[in-house]
């Protein structure tokens, strides 16, 4: 099989990841998006903001040294866990909606990870630095690829070998990080089951709600995988 040929499928293979992660992300957000904001319309029994439910599992957890502020971003909620502070949006931190609560708890309980010292927690903040560094050079390489050696893209060359490695440290840090959401989530999802501080419809609404929020980690997850296809195809058609 020719140069010719083999580039026409991996090209044909670049194409159909790229289209297939573009369609994952977008298609994981749509969702949390349309599945939050549906659930922001729904107000829940015991009426507590999410300031509130996030304090409240802090407190009956033992946990008393992190704080819950509001920040001036939508959907920008977060842990920090340098800083030790809850960062909720305006909606969630005020609100007393199931998407509110089931946002701030999930974040509480990612404060509960910290302090517990959960080793997936540990695990991803170990990863960050590395995974910045493997996004930097993930772009060099094919920077690098694309304006010196154009045709290494269809050949098994060390810049091949070097974007799998690269890669593959992103893959691991995607992979802990969508764990390491469900666990929070899954938490969260306990937490009220054990407490019964929401009905049994809410739990249900409740869990769509992080459900959703989840498939955007898993999505990221998956579109690092899908893009290992195209350079072990590679590898493959010159071997």
């Amino acid at each position: 099989m020719g140069l010719g040929t083999n580039a026409l499928i991996v090209i044909g293979v670049f194409v159909f990841v790229f289209v297939l992660t573009i369609l994952a992300s977008v298609g994981s957000h749509y969702f949390f998006r349309n599945t939050y904001d549906k659930f922001t319309k729904y107000t829940t029994i015991f009426a507590k903001s999410g300031q509130k439910v996030a304090e409240e599992i802090l407190s009956l957890k033992g946990v008393f040294d992190i704080q819950v502020e509001k920040v001036d971003r939508h959907l920008s909620d977060n842990f920090n866990p340098k800083s030790k502070i809850i960062s909720l949006s305006p909606e969630v931190f005020e609100n007393n909606t199931i998407s509110s609560q089931a946002v701030a708890s999930h974040e509480a309980f990612h404060a509960i990870q910290y302090k517990t010292q959960s080793k997936l927690l540990r695990f991803r903040t170990w990863l960050v630095p590395f995974a910045g560094v493997a996004n930097f050079l993930l772009v060099g390489i094919i920077v690098i690829s694309i304006l010196f050696t154009p045709f290494s893209l269809f050949q098994n060359t060390p810049l091949i070998s070097a974007f799998i490695v690269v890669d593959c440290v992103l893959i691991l840090f995607q992979g802990v990080s969508a764990i390491t959401e469900i666990d929070a989530s899954a938490r969260a999802i306990r937490y009220f089951k054990e407490t019964r501080s929401l009905t049994k419809i809410e739990r249900a609404t409740f869990k769509k709600v992080l459900i959703a929020a989840g498939s955007t980690y898993v999505s990221g997850f998956f579109s690092a995988l899908l893009t290992l296809i195209p350079f072990i195809i590679i590898i493959s058609l010159n071997n």
